[in-house]
């Protein structure tokens, strides 16, 4: 007869939370030492400059009224907490105080730098943290960070996620699909089936958006009363070919997620300067000509403000099944 203990000796697979805990454990003096002299580092030359990276960082993502100095103070949070949300397979002590040297506050002085993840904790402030390019997975657990509570601003999770070159320069093509796919992996990664997310792409490419929002407790962004703010309306026409007598908008369309399926809307001009809308997905496509809800055109001007409002659209129709178009495009939003 076996002794019981042989059982016992077997093997255990340590939890992911295990995993984590023994490595922060082993290595929590080094790591406490970097994260001081990161934090030194940040505050000094935030002072000596007065905020204004910070400051400008926070205009070009529409949040000039918001303070620099608590987005600094969120930032060191977000990069503390991030550490503990490292995925598994970058949890390395060398790595660990790689990502750190990246968090300075002049990006300009960071070589390594290449991509910006700024935390939109629901319009108050923001969070930022610096990643650089040699890294399978681009970012910290989005879906972990997505569910803690920040004791700076005195709110949980955050509303959106943007994300950018550290110079603001162009995104290409390829690099927007990478970052897509990267984090939609991470957000469905748990299966939590509450989450939804959409993307936005900037109309420069300079930005990514990315709105993430939990429907168990009853918020969704895409079913407020601003959206019913919006002043334009789609009216279905038939298909029309735009190999002929169209060009392409500025911005050109943009593409909404929700779980693995995706929405796109292209934007078209005739000689006449009257705007036209195709939209399609899981092989279904619609055509819409677009304007205010006046009925006058869209000037150039509100053309992100439109970009906007089709994305809206665009999920509001995934969510209620594409094999018909878009309800509310049936009465202008005014």
């Amino acid at each position: 007869m076996k002794n019981s203990g042989d059982f016992t000796r077997q093997k255990r697979e340590l939890s992911e939370e295990d995993r984590r805990q023994a490595f922060i454990d082993t290595n929590q003096p080094l790591i406490d030492e970097a994260l001081k002299s990161m934090e030194k580092s940040l505050r000094a030359d935030a002072r000596a400059d007065k905020y204004d990276l910070f400051r400008s960082h926070l205009q070009k993502l529409g949040l000039s009224k918001r303070s620099p100095k608590l987005m600094l103070d969120v930032t060191i949070e977000f990069v503390e907490t991030s550490l503990l949300y490292t995925p598994s397979n970058q949890r390395e002590k060398k790595r660990i105080l790689h990502l750190l040297s990246l968090q300075r506050y002049n990006l300009c002085e960071v070589p390594d730098a290449r991509y910006v993840f700024t935390f939109n904790i629901f319009g108050e402030t923001c969070g930022r943290v610096v990643l650089d390019q040699n890294t399978d997975y681009l970012g910290p657990d989005l879906y972990d960070l997505f569910g803690c509570s920040w004791e700076k601003c005195n709110n949980v999770g955050y509303a959106s996620l943007f994300i950018s070159h550290p110079d603001w320069s162009s995104i290409t093509n390829r690099e927007f699909k990478r970052l897509e796919q990267s984090v939609a992996f991470d957000l469905r990664f748990d299966g939590d089936e509450d989450l939804r997310f959409s993307f936005r792409r900037a109309s420069d490419a300079s930005l990514l958006k990315v709105t993430v929002w939990d429907i168990s407790n009853g918020i969704d962004p895409y079913r407020s009363n601003d959206h019913k703010s919006r002043k334009f309306k789609l009216i279905e026409i038939n298909a029309f070919d735009a190999r002929h007598g169209y060009k392409r908008c500025s911005p050109p369309g943009v593409g909404t997620y929700v779980d693995s399926t995706k929405a796109i809307a292209d934007f078209w001009k005739d000689r006449n300067g009257r705007l036209f809308v195709s939209i399609f997905s899981r092989g279904y496509n619609y055509h819409f000509e677009a304007m205010l809800a006046s009925g006058k055109q869209i000037p150039q001007g509100k053309m992100d403000e439109f970009g906007e409002w089709v994305s809206e659209v665009l999920l509001e129709w995934l969510v209620e099944g594409v094999a018909m178009p878009p309800e509310g495009i049936y009465k202008p939003y005014t």
